[in-house]
């Protein structure tokens, strides 16, 4: 059988309608609705779907918008009540100004810090120059931070020597001494060359006869000595350890202020929001343990300074660091 040729076989094929307009065609080639209104499932899920995108944006901005709006508002009144107690409890003192904090923070937030000695004992302290201690650090002020262990000593000597934004930790720069036992000792740390913080071991039930006759020793006999500062953690309050400090302070002349640390925990045993009625409650709560403590009859009128050891949603900043820097500062002749 011969094949067939392909001239043979016809192709039939069937003409579509033609688009009757170029709005039609475009219609067709860009799933929008046609020429005679009716829209296509696609395009109508995909205007849903826009739609949708644009609602939940609307409404993220909003509630960003509400968010900054709330945050401003409980920073002001967190700002305001740590101003308030700081006049409320120390109306005998003049209240450093926004320009002085200002100079003090600017100070500290850029300052050089230098690890420089580590004592086991007073009589181990550095007389004479040392490839860490120059002879001018020799002469430098000094102030000492005392507290019973877990009193934030720790948190409160990092915050001082860092802006907010970065967070420096001095412990590793007395590591570098490569002391055993360094945690136990006395150390000193060089602040850009003006002035020495003190670190001393924490008393209580944690600390050891040693370190309790180092630290006395030093608080005696210290020339260099300036200014004492007491940790006393607000949800604890005074002990009887914190008492036996104030009154060998009170007895040698050495003059101290207190500070009053973890002011955060005070504020979430009242209440997590910052009203009015809270700061009420946290202020009466801070006037009883001051009362009953008796430093406010003290003849010596140390100041009383309080700071947060946290960041959180309800209190977003460091507050109280700059008028503890500005008392470092003024202690120490710099200001």
């Amino acid at each position: 059988m011969k094949p067939t040729s392909l001239q043979s076989f016809k192709l039939t094929i069937k003409p579509l309608n033609p688009p009757k307009s170029i709005a039609e065609i475009r219609s067709i080639i860009l799933n929008t609705p046609n020429i005679k209104g009716k829209e296509t499932g696609l395009s109508v899920n995909h205007e849903i779907k826009s739609k949708s995108i644009i609602d939940t944006k609307n409404k993220n901005i909003k509630l960003k918008s509400k968010l900054n709006t709330l945050q401003k508002k409980n920073s002001n009144i967190t700002k305001h009540f740590f101003n308030d107690i700081y006049e409320k409890f120390n109306a005998m003192y003049m209240a450093p100004t926004v320009v002085e904090l200002n100079k003090v923070n600017s100070f500290f937030n850029n300052c050089g810090v230098q690890f420089e000695w580590s004592a086991p004992k007073y009589s181990d302290i550095p007389l004479k120059p040392t490839p860490r201690l120059k002879p001018l650090s020799l002469h430098l002020p000094e102030v000492a931070f005392l507290g019973r262990c877990n009193s934030g000593k720790s948190t409160l000597l990092n915050n001082l020597v860092t802006r907010a934004s970065v967070k420096r930790d001095l412990n590793p720069l007395a590591r570098a001494s490569k002391i055993a036992g360094y945690t136990k000792t006395i150390n000193s740390f060089n602040i850009e060359n003006k002035l020495k913080i003190i670190d001393t071991p924490g008393y209580g039930v944690k600390g050891t006869k040693e370190q309790g006759i180092a630290t006395m020793e030093y608080l005696q006999k210290r020339k260099n000595l300036k200014r004492t500062y007491i940790l006393i953690p607000i949800d604890s309050g005074f002990t009887i350890y914190d008492s036996q400090i104030i009154n060998f302070l009170g007895e040698n002349g050495i003059p101290f202020e207190i500070i009053f640390t973890k002011m955060d925990k005070l504020f979430k045993l009242y209440g997590q929001n910052l009203d009015s009625d809270h700061n009420t409650q946290v202020i009466a709560k801070l006037n009883d343990m001051i009362v009953n403590s008796e430093v406010d009859k003290l003849p010596t009128l140390p100041q009383l300074l309080f700071v947060n050891s946290v960041i959180n949603k309800k209190i977003d900043k460091r507050y109280g660091i700059d008028k503890i820097r500005y008392s470092i500062l003024q202690a120490c002749g710099i200001i």
